[in-house]
């Protein structure tokens, strides 16, 4: 008999909820997030207006233990009986969540969007956003809501008051029809996936590939924060296996945390711009081992991975790896880490020659370039998060055939309009200043180049400068130990 869906209707609210209790999981054929910040937007002014925004197709069916993402949401869903699977939906509910969830790092500017309480008007999070912009995590939450509204009482006005309960109630109420169908096996769920994304955003070989081979896939990549191969998630397991408790965190948890701690403290936004791939397994070890690091912890972390990262070829992670799991503390465990590391820059330079094999240089000159900022050329100029841009394939595009480094663009093909059309702070987010933008326009190709590899090299130079701290002291101080110490007593 054909699998007839029944017809259910979920509000905003509910959907977060079940999210956030672990009712809702993702089935490992599901694409990661795609979506970029201005469809992210188009999506909460449709709901905020009251228009329609799609049926759902969930299966619902048993689920393990596990630890998923929604975006930059973090969840340990425990194992239950009736589970919701998304089949279709996910860029819906994972903007849903990890726009509105208070569980974020914040990480991910797709998911930083609000409303401007005046105009009605849906964006992005801007350090010259009104005062009347109201994030929407605040306004969804009703504890948030009313301490914002105390902390802004001395310029709300009535309408503003009546502007808050409208827009928060029309959020949480927002209706989302949905499909239910009953397990019919995996190779149905996948049928079903394959057959209605012909349209919007189209699957890409890729897609289809980790459809058809789940086995492969992880949810760590739904983070936001990059995909694990199977060869190196397998490599990360054994790690873990190595180091951890019995009753330690899973290999999934382990790299959960270790994302934050590489977007949040040491400014690695992305598993691609990890200078080496080795330093995945002593992270994963420490964390394993100690938990997440905090604080000084994080701090000399930090310095340890912008200081090796000046090293090429990498050196082989067992030294390392040894470091920390015979450490008796996470102090000493990081503090040997750092030991090994350069003590200066000397006189290292950034190499601005193109490396297909995305070697440790490559990637510190796309941190160079990340750490402008980079804004969309093409649309509100709206900030670029790090998953649109290194998700893809290849994340690298030349400028009009400016070769190497000098010409490389964090941004998806564009033409020259966009470079007359952009305004200067756009432009400067790419490292393009007002004399590189004029050289460009003038077709002075080799000019350009040449400036936009002093820039390029500054940026690289004072990134790596200010994350490694060349020099620091590098040591717990005795008020941090003594903290500690009355911590474990």
């Amino acid at each position: 008999m054909a699998n007839i869906p029944r017809l259910r209707t979920y509000s905003a609210r509910q959907l977060v909820d079940l999210a956030l209790s672990g009712e809702i999981r993702v089935p490992a054929f599901q694409r990661p997030f795609v979506w970029d910040a201005s469809e992210v937007i188009d999506f909460f002014s449709s709901l905020l207006r009251g228009y329609p925004v799609g049926m759902l197709l969930l299966s619902e069916q048993s689920a393990e233990a596990e630890t998923l993402a929604l975006g930059p949401v973090v969840v340990d869903a425990p194992a239950r009986e009736h589970a919701l699977w998304i089949i279709d939906g996910l860029q819906r509910v994972t903007a849903l969540v990890g726009s509105l969830a208070p569980t974020t790092d914040g990480s991910d500017p797709r998911f930083e969007v609000g409303v401007d309480l005046d105009t009605r008007q849906v964006s992005e999070a801007s350090e010259t956003a009104p005062a009347s912009w109201l994030p929407l995590r605040t306004l969804f939450n009703s504890g948030r809501r009313f301490d914002w509204v105390r902390e802004n009482t001395g310029w709300l006005l009535d309408r503003h008051h009546e502007a808050i309960e409208e827009l928060a109630s029309t959020l949480a109420d927002a209706p989302f029809p949905a499909h239910l169908i009953d397990p019919a096996g995996q190779g149905y769920n996948v049928e079903i996936f394959r057959r209605i994304n012909t349209s919007s955003r189209s699957l890409t070989d890729q897609d289809l590939a980790r459809a058809s081979s789940p086995a492969s896939d992880t949810a760590f990549d739904r983070a936001g924060f990059g995909r694990v191969s199977a060869q190196r998630l397998q490599a990360v397991r054994r790690t873990v296996q190595a180091v951890a408790a019995a009753d330690g965190p899973s290999p999934q948890q382990v790299l959960f945390q270790v994302a934050t701690t590489l977007r949040r403290d040491v400014h690695i936004p992305h598993l691609r711009l990890l200078p080496h791939d080795s330093m995945l397994l002593v992270l994963a070890a420490f964390v394993a081992k100690f938990g997440q690091p905090e604080e000084r912890t994080a701090e000399l972390f930090r310095r340890w991975v912008w200081r090796m990262a000046i090293l090429e070829p990498a050196p082989p992670p067992d030294a390392s790896l040894s470091r920390v799991s015979t450490a008796t503390s996470p102090g000493d465990a990081v503090l040997g880490l750092l030991e090994a590391a350069p003590a200066a820059m000397g006189d290292w330079v950034p190499d601005l020659d193109h490396h297909a094999e995305w070697q440790a240089s490559d990637r510190l000159n796309a941190l160079g370039l990340w750490s402008a900022g980079p804004r969309h050329l093409d649309e509100n100029h709206a900030p670029l998060s790090a998953a649109e841009i290194f998700d893809s394939g290849e994340p690298l595009h030349e400028l009009m055939g400016v070769p190497g480094w000098p010409g490389a663009l964090l941004h998806r093909p564009t033409d020259r309009r966009a470079f007359h059309l952009a305004d200067q702070e756009t432009l400067a987010s790419h490292l393009i200043d007002a004399t590189a933008r004029e050289l460009l326009l003038d077709n002075d190709y080799d000019g350009f180049g040449a400036h936009r590899a002093e820039l390029l090299s500054q940026a690289v130079l004072a990134t790596v400068d200010r994350n490694a701290e060349w020099g620091a002291r590098d040591s717990f101080s005795a008020r941090s130990l003594l903290g500690k110490a009355a911590h474990d007593a």
